[in-house]
């Protein structure tokens, strides 16, 4: 499934963010007073930090319909749907269902996009941060 797998991505770009991170930071930062560079790049860790938060946190899916509701409105009402009706019902549900995880899943991929750039140019501003602490 696709959420599932931007879920484990990213949780696994989370990992090398914080990693990479780690090793650099300390490498720019043990010759003393940090760089503007080194602010920046400790900027882009949040930054990615924050747009990897925004896909990890949970949401809303909708998947299935609730049995209950569908045999209480179309069936067992006052006024019983014809198969014909609630054929049609359902499947504008699950078009609306369908829209409602098209757009989340955008989302997704959206904050997926700006993390991984964003960790791209966290690696070179602490690259230039280790080159101009030397």
């Amino acid at each position: 499934m696709a959420i599932d797998g931007f879920l484990s991505r990213a949780g696994i770009l989370f990992s090398a963010a914080a990693v990479m991170t780690s090793f650099l930071a300390a490498q720019a930062l043990r010759g003393g007073e940090p760089s503007l560079v080194a602010y920046l790049a400790l900027a882009s860790f949040v930054g990615v930090a924050t747009a990897l938060l925004a896909v990890i946190w949970p949401r809303r899916w909708d998947f299935a319909i609730n049995s209950h509701d569908v045999i209480g409105t179309y069936i067992e009402s006052a006024h019983p749907a014809s198969i014909r009706e609630m054929h049609r019902e359902l499947s504008f549900h699950m078009y609306g269902s369908y829209l409602h995880n098209h757009t989340g899943l955008e989302e997704l991929v959206v904050f997926f996009q700006i993390a991984n750039v964003l960790l791209a140019v966290e690696l070179v501003l602490w690259i230039l941060a280790i080159v101009f602490a030397s």
